[in-house]
């Protein structure tokens, strides 16, 4: 997955959350944490066990959300690539953050 495929994977998830949390009366790091977003876009699950394995969301998360946010995942994903990993071809995953 290249970094420009996470960086918009982010911005359809949170206006996802954004979308979620006010139909929902309630704030938006409820719906999900800015870290378990970015988690999700650099790794790209493709399951609800992968998606299950990332920081801060458990079984009722799952259920309420993990459906949407494997749609939007999986809108993004290269035909035929199969995402997942988040790496930049070398098996390692990139961050959405370059470092300084």
């Amino acid at each position: 997955m290249s970094s420009t495929a996470a960086v918009r994977v982010l911005h359809e998830l949170k206006r996802w959350r954004t979308n979620e949390a006010t139909e929902s009366s309630k704030p938006s790091y409820s719906v999900f944490g800015n870290s378990t977003l970015v988690e999700i876009a650099e790794k790209m699950p493709s399951s609800i066990h992968e998606l299950r394995l990332i920081k801060g969301i458990g079984p009722k998360k799952v259920t309420e959300y993990g459906q949407n946010v494997l749609a939007i995942v999986d809108r993004h994903r290269t035909p035929g690539g199969g995402g997942g990993g988040g790496g930049g071809g070398d098996g390692k995953p990139q961050s959405l953050y370059p470092k300084p």
